[in-house]
């Protein structure tokens, strides 16, 4: 859990909620705007360099999620700002003005069949 040293009073000390790790690294924002809410948020998401699954403090998840949910591929993350990670970058291509830019897009032998979603970037 990534929260501020009052989320780990309330939820950990008086709550006793059974968080096996966390962190108070949020106090590191109190001199960002008050009114940027999800300012918090952004960082923790920021913070993770494993599979994770968000839940806010109004979240109350009573039972286990289910292997379906945790195994399933709900959220691809990389917010590094490029393409240059092995596989992200599946087309790249230029105009000089209002031409339309065309290509193809090969999907990958090993991909799950559903619904997915693709980032377009333009420059």
């Amino acid at each position: 859990m990534i929260t501020d040293t009052p989320g780990k009073h309330l939820l950990i000390d008086l709550l006793e909620l059974p968080y096996s790790d966390y962190s108070t690294e949020l106090d590191g924002l109190s001199h960002y705007d008050p009114d940027l809410w999800a300012i918090g948020k952004l960082y923790a998401y920021r913070s993770q360099n494993a599979p994770f699954i968000h839940a806010d403090g109004d979240v109350i998840i009573w039972d286990h999620l289910g292997k379906a949910l945790e195994n399933s591929e709900l959220i691809v993350q990389n917010e590094d700002g490029d393409f240059s990670d092995a596989g992200e970058s599946v087309f790249s291509g230029s105009t000089t003005g209002t031409e339309t830019l065309s290509g193809s897009i090969s999907i990958p032998a090993g991909a799950s069949v559903g619904d997915k979603r693709m980032r377009v970037v333009m420059a």
